[in-house]
């Protein structure tokens, strides 16, 4: 006889959360009838590579684990659901508070050179992860790859700035201890 297993609290409490944190995403009406409508959805398994993408990078982070190169794709991922909430009309506060984390933690890795949370951020990308993967559900196909598109455009801009930024502190630095 197979026994079942039974929650435990702190699963619960977790799922509990999750409901909460969703119930406060705002979805409009129009990014409900796009999905009723019929427009091809992300599969199951894009999703749940999104997903694990997600959480990677957020407990790389959070670890204190993650290379620079992981704030890109932490940058690159708020961006692409950012954009996608707006054309969606759906979790846009949300995403915009996701905005403010990210570039908290751009600002904290060009100050320390380290890619990490701290408190309330850390807590606030645990959130957002949860959004993140709610759009994934809700999402068309057409809709994901634009927001995709996008957001890679973004973030090579965005890279190409700070990389000219590093060149033009290195160069004043030299030219201080010349």
């Amino acid at each position: 006889m197979a026994t079942s297993r039974l929650p435990t609290r702190a699963l619960l409490q977790q799922q509990a959360r999750k409901a909460q944190l969703l119930a406060r995403m705002h979805i409009s009406q129009a990014a409900r009838q796009a999905a009723k409508r019929g427009a091809q959805p992300l599969s199951a398994s894009q999703r749940q590579e999104l997903s694990m993408a997600h959480h990677v990078n957020l407990d790389a982070i959070c670890s204190g684990k993650a290379e620079p190169t992981m704030l890109w794709d932490f940058i690159g991922s708020v961006l692409c659901w950012w954009k996608a909430a707006q054309l969606l009309q759906a979790g846009v506060d949300e995403m915009d508070a996701q905005l403010e984390v990210a570039a908290r933690l751009c600002e904290r890795w060009s100050r320390t050179g380290r890619v990490l949370f701290d408190g309330p951020d850390m807590q606030l990308a645990r959130d957002g992860v949860v959004y993140m993967d709610q759009l994934a559900e809700l999402v068309d196909t057409a809709t994901a790859c634009q927001a995709a598109d996008w957001s890679q455009r973004e973030v090579e801009r965005l890279e190409a700035a700070a990389l000219q930024m590093r060149a033009q502190t290195q160069q004043k630095k030299e030219g201080q201890e010349a």
